[in-house]
């Protein structure tokens, strides 16, 4: 299902939404041989999950299809499609022979364009995807990652968020595109500092299903000692000096507490009488 952001999208790129173009060229349906459609080999959408195409074609086989592809002529004299590869895969999966269609000559860049809006509008679009997709529309048509965030509804260090995974190993990535993390995992493991740490929490999570709350834990690291007082740990060596055995102080701006260690009823014995000596 998608969301209804895509013409502000389609504003900043200066191309229509899907939505605009199929409500505008509804006499110009045609019904196409499956046989000469192709999916588009740069689609932005890099993963197809087949569970939702089955959930879809079942729809379509109980409604009908709600909205036509689009496809523009091939030199080749078949058709590339711009919009709607998941209802072309489920009228494949229900061998369908053709499909409801609006077919318009698109330039590249045009395509580009149009498929990125389409795909970032959708709401089970694979994190990874949405990713590369976020950082296209920052890199390749130099859109902000403010004026990004408000075409899609979302915040601005959300965007931010999003393209920093990116910056993960390819390994990493491809547990994301396969579901096998999350984004929320994923951003923990980018707070780690070396490639072997990453790579190690990542199939930890994977192998043992660590929740994001698990995963938290495993990325927290111990706070450092504070360096002892010159002046306490002047003191503490003292004290054991004149005790003979291990003296721990805890010093606060507050006051503090002296722990002495004993180890046999004698040592007790002899500590007591030294500390209350006249």
């Amino acid at each position: 299902m998608a969301k209804k952001l895509g013409k502000g999208l389609g504003s900043l790129l200066g191309v229509e939404s899907i939505t605009e173009i199929t409500e505008k060229s509804k006499n110009e349906l045609v019904d196409m041989d499956m046989a000469l459609v192709v999916p588009t080999e740069a689609q932005p959408r890099q993963l197809f999950n087949d569970d939702t195409i089955k959930e879809l074609a079942e729809s379509i086989e109980k409604n009908g299809l709600l909205q036509p592809i689009v496809l523009r002529p091939m030199a080749s004299g078949k058709y590339q499609i711009i919009a709607g590869e998941r209802r072309y895969r489920a009228f494949k999966k229900l061998d369908r022979k053709v499909i409801p269609a609006i077919v318009r000559d698109y330039k590249d860049e045009e395509v580009d364009k149009l498929q990125l809006v389409e795909n970032v509008q959708r709401e089970d679009l694979n994190p990874y995807d949405e990713a590369i997709a976020y950082l296209k529309l920052k890199e390749k048509y130099g859109l902000k990652q403010e004026d990004i965030a408000k075409a899609v509804g979302k915040s601005r260090p959300y965007i931010s968020n999003m393209t920093r995974i990116l910056s993960l190993e390819d390994e990493i990535l491809e547990m994301l595109k396969k579901g096998e993390i999350t984004v929320s995992h994923a951003k923990l493991i980018l707070s780690l500092d070396t490639k072997e740490e990453r790579l190690k929490l990542a199939h930890k999570i994977k192998d043992a299903g660590l929740t994001v709350k698990k995963t938290e834990e495993n990325t927290r690291k111990p706070k450092k000692a504070k360096p002892e007082d010159i002046y306490i740990k002047d003191i503490r060596e003292r004290l054991e000096d004149f005790l003979s055995t291990k003296v721990s102080i805890r010093h606060t701006k507050r006051g503090g507490s002296i722990t002495i260690d004993y180890y046999t009823d004698d040592d007790l014995t002899r500590l007591t009488d030294l500390i209350t000596e006249d």
